[in-house]
């Protein structure tokens, strides 16, 4: 790693985990969440896999990497495959968004899991019906037609049905 590209590690990690902590004051502060809050809380969480990822020294590929945090990588990888299946089944739970998206999106995030080792091809498809049920998931919200949240709607349908 060249000395600017260390240096420019060391400032992403510093500023970034100083913005995810200063979202942390704000959330206590102000006793729950809030869309500014929740925006610095996204940039700052983006950029971390950039640091960590530069941090882990002489790493050339994902292949490097995996060898090089093993177990640690296994285990984060399965927190992933099971954080993706519950979010899709939220999903579907909500019935806010179409239903194809969610199983998409679930089912890819288990062929990407399944797929390491693979052949690039199957990595790539495997990452491709997980992309496609996310964009099918924004697409749904794309559709609606009412400058209603789609939250305050369903709570209104559901009162509405009973």
């Amino acid at each position: 790693m060249t000395r600017g590209g260390a240096k420019a590690i060391g400032l992403a990690a510093v500023v970034f985990s100083a913005l995810y902590f200063v979202s942390d004051l704000i959330e206590a502060q102000q006793g729950g969440f809030s869309d500014f809050q929740l925006w610095l809380t996204l940039v700052a969480e983006a950029a971390v896999p950039v640091f960590i990822v530069g941090l882990v020294n002489g790493t050339k590929d994902y292949a490097t990497l995996s060898d090089d945090l093993g177990a640690v990588m296994i285990i984060h990888g399965a927190v992933m495959v099971v954080a993706g299946l519950g979010f899709g089944d939220a999903v579907l739970r909500a019935r806010l968004l179409p239903a194809w998206s969610a199983v998409a999106f679930m089912v890819g995030v288990l062929l990407v899991a399944v797929a390491q080792g693979l052949p690039e091809s199957a990595q790539l498809t495997a990452a491709g019906v997980r992309a496609f049920g996310l964009a099918g998931m924004g697409a749904g919200l794309l559709r609606t037609t009412t400058r209603t949240p789609l939250i305050a709607r369903s709570i209104s349908e559901t009162r509405t049905a009973a």
